[in-house]
């Protein structure tokens, strides 16, 4: 009764504008002036004529008052438009993104709520009783409801609210959450495909895809055979990450490399030019802090010399070093490919297990620095997961292995040169490191193992062995390193889609705020920019998988 009361509220005009604006009078009057100016700007951006109508984009835009986003969305929408797409916004009715997508001529909008009774209806029917008899965490994750995987939305939704990295089904709290999950992501499934089989979309758009209620969707647009497409941030300003997906790569990580990309940077013909472009586009956006801004990564660090490293951690220089550089435990935990650990947690706990076990080497347990900043945007308050889980389940630490946490001042940049083995499940530091030849040991796949640079393991005895022994590893050979140099510059230098009509940039305050500036002002402007081309080829046109920057590629043979 009172979710249906909140939800009648919700629907009065202007209620939900008066709430956001007692939550958060700052934010909300920012939005309103950004808003008005881009009206005043943009009101005559949309189309005189209408193009032929080649289909329908559907955009997922489900997170509304994420004003930045929105904004990147619409340059995306009104590239497919000029294509002519018919950009279809899925959103909820009071959302801010509405009043922007207006401003530029989008006035097409779907309400997920308007379908959301309907679906709740259709799935009272059905005998729900055993789905809420979850045994193990292998049996929510494995959940599927009419083909779409609901389990692992469930689980990935479940510690990004609560911060924990893990899913005890046992535990009473956790209990009820995933009946309302189970309940939730099912009226989602149904409401989705309502949507789709009314709307008939060619192509669908998401920014989140990997929890509810994205993931619904995102499965069922798999399963249609629809032109699926994710944008998210890249390693720098300015530059978004496009990838195609489809039922063979849906579980690949959107900085992935497709396999059609990855043969052909086998084949490219390689020499120290490309190796340099690679390492100073490394080296740039590290030493300006722009490395992935977006969450903050390398905001107010300093390079450190390898010596004042040591020095400052206290490392034996008569040892090597490995570095296990820790996931975000919470977030994007079950979205790419397969684990060999449970979660990222638990990998976590037993490489440092095993790290304290082998004196043969200095550790250092580099905790993730996007900590800083989400922690922050989300209010979080609590210890880090990460101490927590060494208390628990560690304790103490021996004297050669040291923590470096998220605010360190060392840039991650500087590690790589006191770094000789690198220990991560498949995060961005894996590729940087064997650029350098550093011995790389991943516990997941998904993104670059397997490519002939990387250790790999096949179960959990097989990768703690391996770190039992990672004294011994020889670092990459001439040829490994080339391979990881290749992978390097398809990730860093072809897949960034580089904009030219809109400037994207974070301030360095505790919350990464993002800035996003248009730098066209008319509708001409706006349909002969670069990117705007670029990208509505390759949207239309293009059945491949990663969006690569033509330019640097090799020319064809």
């Amino acid at each position: 009764m009172f979710e249906t009361i909140k939800r009648i509220i919700k629907n009065i005009p202007g209620s939900y504008d008066i709430d956001c604006f007692l939550k958060s009078p700052v934010r909300e009057i920012n939005n309103w002036r950004e808003f008005l100016d881009l009206k005043k700007r943009f009101g005559k951006i949309n189309n005189k004529k209408k193009s032929e109508t080649k289909g329908k984009l559907l955009i997922i835009s489900l997170q509304g008052n994420f004003v930045s986003a929105v904004k990147m969305e619409i340059l995306l929408a009104k590239v497919a438009q000029f294509e002519g797409l018919e950009p279809i916004v899925l959103t909820d009715r009071w959302a801010w993104a509405n009043r922007f997508y207006r401003a530029f001529g989008i006035k097409s909008f779907i309400y997920f709520s308007d379908f959301l009774a309907r679906a709740r209806r259709a799935i009272k029917s059905e005998n729900t009783e055993n789905d809420y008899k979850i045994k193990s965490f292998d049996q929510l994750m494995d959940l599927t409801y009419r083909g779409v995987n609901i389990g692992k939305y469930i689980c990935s939704s479940l510690v990004r609210k609560t911060y924990t990295g893990e899913v005890d089904v046992n535990d009473p709290d956790t209990q009820k959450l995933i009946k309302k999950y189970l309940s939730d992501t099912k009226i989602n499934t149904v409401a989705a495909g309502y949507i789709y089989n009314k709307h008939k979309p060619d192509a669908v758009l998401f920014l989140e895809r990997g929890y509810t209620p994205y993931g619904e969707f995102f499965d069922i647009a798999l399963k249609r055979n629809l032109n699926v497409v994710q944008w998210c941030g890249s390693h720098k300003n300015n530059a978004l990450t496009l990838k195609r997906y489809n039922s063979a790569n849906q579980d690949q990580h959107p900085a992935s490399l497709s396999q059609k990309t990855w043969e052909i940077l086998k084949n490219m013909p390689w020499d120290s030019t490309k190796s340099n472009l690679v390492n100073q586009e490394l080296f740039k956006n590290y030493s300006s802090g722009e490395w992935f801004g977006e969450v903050g990564t390398q905001f107010n660090v300093k390079m450190i010399s390898p010596d004042d490293i040591k020095r400052q951690l206290g490392l034996d220089p008569a040892k090597r070093t490995a570095v296990i550089l820790s996931h975000l435990f919470w977030d994007a935990t079950f979205f790419f490919g397969e684990d060999i650990f449970t979660n990222y947690r638990e990998w976590f706990v037993e490489a440092v297990k095993a790290a304290c076990k082998n004196t043969h080497v200095n550790w250092i347990l580099k905790f993730h620095p996007a900590n800083v900043v989400k922690l922050n945007r989300d209010g979080y308050k609590g210890e880090l997961i990460e101490k927590i889980s060494i208390k628990e389940e560690v304790g103490e630490l021996p004297p050669h292995v040291k923590i470096l946490e998220p605010n360190t001042k060392i840039s991650t940049y500087s590690l790589y040169k006191i770094m000789d083995y690198c220990l991560t499940v498949r995060g961005t530091p894996g590729i940087e490191a064997a650029m350098f030849g550093i011995p790389v040991l991943t516990a997941g796949t998904g993104r670059y193992d397997r490519h002939g640079f990387t250790i790999d393991s096949s179960s959990k005895e097989n990768y703690l062995e391996k770190l039992a022994k990672i004294h011994t590893y020889p670092r990459l050979t001439p040829q490994q390193i080339e391979l990881a140099q290749k992978f390097a510059y398809g990730t860093f230098i072809l897949r960034p889609f580089e904009l030219e009509s809109i400037r994207v940039s974070y301030k360095k305050d505790k919350k990464a705020t993002q800035n996003v500036q248009y730098l066209v002002n008319s509708n001409d402007e706006l349909r002969h920019a670069e990117d705007v081309v670029n990208f509505g080829k390759w949207i239309i046109s293009s059945k491949d998988e990663d969006y690569l920057d033509s330019t640097k590629l090799p020319p064809a043979s």
